[in-house]
C-alpha cells in the first residue's frame, strides 16, 4: 500500500467498522444504508480535519481588561507581561499581526503598556539631549577635544547652551 492511499484506506476501514457495529445493533432500511455510511464518513473526516471544526477562541481575560497602565495581559494564557510582542513570539511563535488577527484586535492594539512606552520615550529624549550637549560643547570649543570624556559635572557647567539651535 502506498503512503498516499494509506490514510484513505484507514478511513474506509474505520467507516466500515463503525457502520457494521451500528447496523448490527440497529434496524435500518436498505435504502438508508448509503446515507448512514456518508454520515459516518463525514463525521470522521471532520474529526481528522481540524480546519473543519469551529475555531472560536475564548480569551483568558476579556479584551477590554487586557490593557493595563503598566502591563498587558496575554489573551492566550492570561499572563501579565511588559513587552507582549516578545512574549507571544517566544512562547507561541506568533507575530504581532498574527496575534491581532487571531483575537480580532485592531491594528493599533498596543504591544507594550503606556507607561513602558512613555519611559522609553523619555530615555530616548534624554540620550538625544545628552548627545546634543556634547556636540555643542565640542563645536563651541569649551573644554573638550575629540577624545576626552565629558562627565555630568562638565555638562552642568554648560547648561546655558541652547540644545535646539
Amino acid at each position: 500500500m502506498t503512503t498516499e492511499r494509506a490514510p484513505r484506506m484507514a478511513m474506509i476501514a474505520n467507516v466500515s467498522k463503525i457502520a457494521s457495529a451500528h447496523l448490527g445493533k440497529t434496524q435500518v432500511p436498505a435504502e438508508d444504508i448509503a446515507s448512514v455510511l456518508e454520515e459516518i464518513h463525514a463525521t470522521l473526516s471532520g474529526l481528522a480535519d481540524p480546519a473543519g471544526r469551529s475555531t472560536s477562541r475564548v480569551p483568558a481575560v476579556p479584551i477590554a481588561q487586557s490593557i493595563g497602565e503598566d502591563h498587558l495581559i496575554c489573551l492566550e494564557d492570561g499572563k501579565p507581561v511588559r513587552v507582549l510582542s516578545r512574549y507571544i513570539s517566544q512562547k507561541f511563535g506568533l507575530t504581532p499581526a498574527e496575534y491581532r488577527e487571531r483575537w480580532g484586535l485592531p491594528a493599533d492594539y498596543p504591544m507594550v503598556p503606556a507607561s513602558y512606552s512613555q519611559k522609553r520615550s523619555e530615555l530616548s529624549i534624554l540620550a538625544n539631549a545628552h548627545t546634543r550637549v556634547k556636540k555643542k560643547i565640542v563645536r563651541a570649543g569649551r573644554g573638550c577635544s575629540g577624545g576626552e570624556k565629558i562627565g555630568d559635572e562638565d555638562l552642568e557647567a554648560f547648561a546655558d547652551i541652547d540644545l535646539w539651535e
